[in-house]
């Protein structure tokens, strides 16, 4: 049963980052609805209100009325951030001023439609990106959403209302909010206001409300909403449970994998996945196959948006690569211990692939056995197709055809040439060997069609009747065949053998070039000829120009780059890294953040936050791919590791020049200590018994007085350091014994007369059982406190020494009626060698920081503090055992 009520170590590890998460940034409020019209606005002005009139300091963003005067007069009251504007030909758009915002860092900012898009030339494209970098830096924000513009549903509300949602928002942004409150409306009552034109005016509103305010419409959007808070209830009572440790009979077990190719389908693909992970409370990733087909730009493009979605909706990417997308995505599958396989099918399939079942969803239902395979339909209006259109040939296709015609017209010509040497039927030999030679350049289908051609030409010149394409003996129909389909069979592998080949080049290219970039940084001494051997790498790799920041001693980028860096960077890439550095997140160009600038900025993240950026900057015409900019990423994190561990090799280096400075300055400080000690006690008893036997008088006797004086002085020193060598040795141990703490008082009294011979002490000491602390400890604190006293206030002036029981510790404070201690110098006051700005000369500030020691070495706490007249008292409190007499028995 104990094993059963163990926590499960997932459980708490996702509690705990989700805790760290939200530990540095601001709170997130979303005001959610179906459309437009329900109330967000107001309603989030509403609060607002309340919020500034319990001291809150309320801030308006941006709010939109759209006209609306209930919205505008609800604004009244609140301060709001003036609009920056931006220039769009002939047009001024007013939008919201991040940068203001963040200078005010108000309590409480309110920015309005959370999927808006920002103006050309703002720092980012989304206004969502906005609210989540104002969250980063601590400010709480207040914003409002409609369902149809949650990224997951976007496909589900065009297929219902017919209109393609172009501004959306990612679902993990809604996943960062801390409180999600819904504004709801029936159909019925929305419609009443639309017709009032509380929504919208005119013409519009009755355009609005024949089209997408339609009774159906606005049912189907409610329950959308009212399921997406419901799946966020059902998340919250999850985790809820799990920190019960109740969670056992929920938890799910269900891993979902969705197939993502370079096809438009693929984003609803996506985010049909993303929806049904969240029913299901499921984890979910997106498999990319590489096939080695070469793909045009525009596919190129639009894979790298397909897989950056899947990032933005929270998902985790894999990559594989293989001839046959079917068995690749099966092996990825059991890699990754999936049980649900997505995929898609268009509904416009051909009969015969129908018949011969040649589908990707097909051939994975025949291999997969413990997968679950879960297929997607297209929508069927036909607006988002699996596979694209037919483009017609490109040039490159055209130069291939003609190319692998004139390969045909070559082999012809040579085949005619030794006519009369072979038979006719030995010359399809070497239209297969031009077919194969073809599949080693041209594109599949050229090859099928060099195929095809070679095979029309043979029976045309090789074959009887001779000069025409008709065909009379049946062994001749047979070579036609047998010629046709080999050339067929024997360029199609071959095509796929080229393929392959060129699928593992990429591969074994990055991972060669990840390994020799792995080893130039490992290889380097210093952290310049890292920083050189790492530029130098990544711009052969990807042929780019490259800059590298590092961050300072005060956690800021430092102004200059490099020097090996072969990017300049202007005032605005510059600023464009800051912010990357700052946030910790990619910036620039082919990112979501600043994405008209030149370069793209990585930060270089360690455990102990951003060490640097590196800045890159590609050549005109090509693209940042995704597994280009994965493969940058791993650049960057080892980069990241190198610095980080360069700036440790420093730490140790001076950690261990420190260690050993101190253990030669204790050696030297406990061999000399001990080597002065004897002289001085000689030294010091012969002067004191010249003295006291009046041996030597007049100035003689006097200056054997000071020579005495001196040396007790010079003993006292030679003690200090003593105990404090051993207690930060550790030599020093406390050896407690049974005593009397008057006892011991009266022994310090005895030992600090002279010190106190311009003083008066007052000695209050209540009647204490015999107790158990070690006391010779005891005895040099109490030295050491009343020396202090003595020494730093003026003569005259009493000292106090009071003591006293107090449960299982004596309290002892020591306190006197001096000029006490500077507030400022309070925290210091027990440091190692601290002499206060007021303190005489002649001291070594060891003193009080020996008393620490020794009271923390007799697990005892003491504290300093200046009396609200004059003066200064310390209090130090020790536990100590009490002898309790029992009485005797009889």
């Amino acid at each position: 049963m104990a094993e059963d009520l163990r926590p499960d170590p997932d459980q708490l590890l996702d509690a705990l980052n989700r805790n760290r998460n939200r530990e540095n940034r601001g709170r997130l409020r979303v005001f959610f609805g179906m459309c437009p019209g329900v109330g967000k606005t107001y309603a989030m002005l509403q609060e607002a209100h309340r919020r500034r009139k319990a001291g809150a300091r309320v801030l308006i963003g941006i709010v939109e009325t759209h006209g609306r005067g209930e919205t505008a007069q609800m604004m009244e009251g609140l301060d709001a951030l003036p609009r920056r504007k931006f220039s769009m030909g002939q047009t001024i758009v007013e939008e919201f001023d991040i940068d203001a915002a963040l200078q005010q860092k108000p309590h409480l900012l309110l920015v309005d439609e959370l999927a808006h898009s920002n103006a050309h030339g703002s720092r980012h494209p989304k206004r969502w990106q906005d609210v989540k970098e104002l969250i980063d830096s601590g400010i709480e924000v207040w914003t409002t959403l409609n369902v149809q513009h949650v990224e997951s549903q976007a496909d589900v509300v065009a297929s219902i209302t017919g209109i393609v949602v172009r501004e959306s928002v990612p679902d993990t942004v809604l996943d960062l909010a801390d409180e999600i409150t819904l504004i709801d409306l029936t159909p019925e009552q929305l419609r009443s206001r639309l017709m009032e034109g509380k929504v919208y005016q005119g013409e519009r509103a009755s355009t609005a409300a024949e089209n997408f305010f339609r009774i159906g419409n606005l049912s189907a959007l409610r329950e959308m909403t009212l399921r997406i808070m419901a799946h966020r209830a059902g998340r919250e009572r999850r985790h809820w449970t799990q920190s019960l440790r109740h969670d056992q009979s929920w938890r799910s077990g269900e891993r979902l994998m969705v197939a993502v190719g370079a096809s438009p389908f693929s984003g609803y693909l996506i985010r049909w996945t993303r929806r049904a992970a969240e029913s299901m409370g499921a984890t979910w990733l997106a498999a990319s196959v590489e096939t080695g087909r070469e793909l045009s730009e525009d596919e190129k493009r639009r894979l790298t948006g397909n897989l950056t979605l899947v990032r933005e909706l929270g998902g985790e990417v894999v990559e594989g690569a293989g001839h046959d997308v079917a068995t690749t995505l099966i092996r990825l599958a059991q890699q990754q211990q999936v049980t649900q396989i997505i995929v898609g099918r268009s509904p416009n399939t051909g009969m015969l692939q129908n018949y011969l079942k040649l589908s990707l969803a097909d051939r994975l239902l025949k291999l997969s056995r413990d997968t679950d395979v879960c297929v997607v339909c297209a929508d069927k209006s036909g607006r988002a197709p699996i596979l694209p259109p037919l483009e017609p040939p490109s040039d490159a296709t055209w130069k291939q055809i003609l190319h692998s015609l004139a390969l045909i017209v070559c082999i012809s010509g040579i085949a005619l040439l030794l006519r009369g040497w072979m038979t006719d039927q030995s010359m399809a030999i070497f239209y297969l060997m031009g077919v194969v030679a073809g599949a080693l350049r041209f594109r599949r289908s050229v090859v099928l069609l060099q195929a095809v051609a070679s095979a029309m030409i043979w029976n045309f010149f090789f074959t009887e009747p001779f000069y025409t394409f008709a065909i009379s003996r049946p062994d001749d129909i047979l070579m036609f065949v047998i010629m046709l389909g080999s050339a067929l069979v024997v360029g199609d592998l071959t095509h796929s053998l080229r393929r392959r080949e060129r699928i593992q080049r990429q591969k074994e290219a990055q991972a060669t070039a990840l390994l020799g970039f792995t080893k130039a940084i490992a290889w380097s001494i210093t952290l310049d000829q890292t920083l050189a051997n790492a530029i130098d790498c990544i711009q052969k790799v990807l042929a780019s120009r490259t800059a590298i920041w590092l961050s300072g001693p005060g956690g800021e980028l430092l102004p200059d780059i490099h020097p090996a860096s072969t990017l300049a960077l202007d005032v605005k890439e510059r600023a464009v890294a800051q912010w990357s550095f700052k946030q910790g997140q990619v910036a620039g160009r082919y990112s979501t953040t600043l994405p008209d600038s030149r370069s793209t900025h990585f930060p270089l993240i360690t455990d102990r936050g951003v060490a640097g950026v590196l800045s890159l900057e590609l050549n005109p015409g090509t693209i940042l791919e995704f597994h280009h900019r994965q493969l940058v990423e791993n650049f960057a994190f080892q980069l990241a590791l190198a610095v980080e561990r360069s700036h440790l090799e420093e730490q140790t280096l001076a950690v261990e020049v420190a260690e050993r400075s101190e253990k030669l300055q204790k050696a030297l400080f406990d061999s000399l200590s001990h080597e002065i000690k004897t002289p001085l006690s000689v030294i010091s008893s012969a002067a004191e018994s010249l003295v006291q036997d009046n041996q030597i008088t007049g100035p003689a006797g006097d200056l054997a007085s000071e020579i005495s004086k001196a040396s007790v002085r010079l003993m006292l020193l030679i003690e200090n350091l003593l105990n404090m060598t051993r207690l930060e040795s550790g030599a020093l141990h406390a050896r407690p014994d049974w005593c009397d703490l008057g006892d011991v008082i009266h022994s310090v009294i005895q030992r600090v007369t002279p010190v106190l011979e311009n003083h008066t002490l007052k000695v209050d000491v209540k009647p204490l059982p015999i107790i158990r602390v070690d006391e010779g400890l005891l005895q040099e604190v109490l030295v050491h406190l009343l020396s202090n006293a003595a020494h730093h206030t003026p003569a005259g002036t009493p000292v106090s020494l009071k003591a006293g029981l107090e449960g299982h510790q004596i309290v002892v404070q020591v306190s006197d009626l001096g000029p006490g201690i500077n507030p400022a110098e309070l925290p210091h006051i027990f440091d190692k060698f601290y002499r206060g700005s007021s303190a005489r000369s002649g001291g070594t500030g060891l003193g009080l920081s020996i008393v620490k020691g020794l009271v923390e070495v007799m697990n005892g706490t003491i504290t300093s503090r200046n009396l609200p007249s004059c003066g200064a008292e310390f209090t130090f409190r020790l536990p100590v055992e009490v002898f309790i007499e029992k009485d005797s028995l009889p």
